[in-house]
């Protein structure tokens, strides 16, 4: 019943350079969707059966990081109430036009490196920290565990990163 990962799945151009390894064991996996089976509500009774328990497995997800850097100008308006104190009821209104250059770095943008996983599902399985990234090896991260090996080129996902550090510049 155990997974077994062969060698030329995880070599060359396939071998990850890091990793941000699993928090939780299997059994505490298994235990929390236990518990979160018991809130369900109007879910159909096969859904209990303990089979589904055994189906809990860990499996890496590919993505490609990214740090890249922003640039470009902004033209805001201000507002800013000043109170005189000839007249202390209303204050006046001064407006101003602002125009700032931009010059942001954004660092580990994860993009979705697998053909197989949808793009929506990657971002809701995201938050990822980061600070856990650590050197790969193959014993302590493959042993017993699923990957996949359908990546996506780096210059398609590129394009992605871009698209969202624009959403973020925007």
């Amino acid at each position: 019943g155990g997974q077994m990962t062969l060698g030329d799945r995880i070599s060359g151009e396939f071998c990850p350079t890091r990793v941000i390894p699993f928090a939780i064991s299997k059994k505490k996996a298994q235990k929390a969707f236990r518990f979160w089976k018991l809130k369900t509500k109007f879910s159909p009774k096969d859904f209990f059966h303990d089979a589904r328990d055994k189906k809990v497995f860990a499996l890496y997800l590919p993505c490609w990081l990214f740090d890249l850097r922003g640039q470009g100008k902004v033209l805001l308006h201000g507002v800013k109430p000043v109170t005189s104190e000839e007249s202390k009821k209303e204050p006046e209104i001064h407006h101003y036009d602002l125009f700032r250059g931009l010059d942001l770095s954004f660092s580990h943008i994860p993009v979705n490196a697998s053909r197989e996983l949808p793009d929506e599902i990657f971002e809701a399985l995201g938050a990822y920290d980061f600070s856990k990234l650590e050197e790969y090896h193959v014993k302590k991260h493959m042993a017993g565990r699923a990957a996949e090996k359908n990546l996506l080129p780096q210059e398609d996902s590129l394009q992605k990163a871009k698209q969202i550090v624009s959403g973020y510049m925007d």
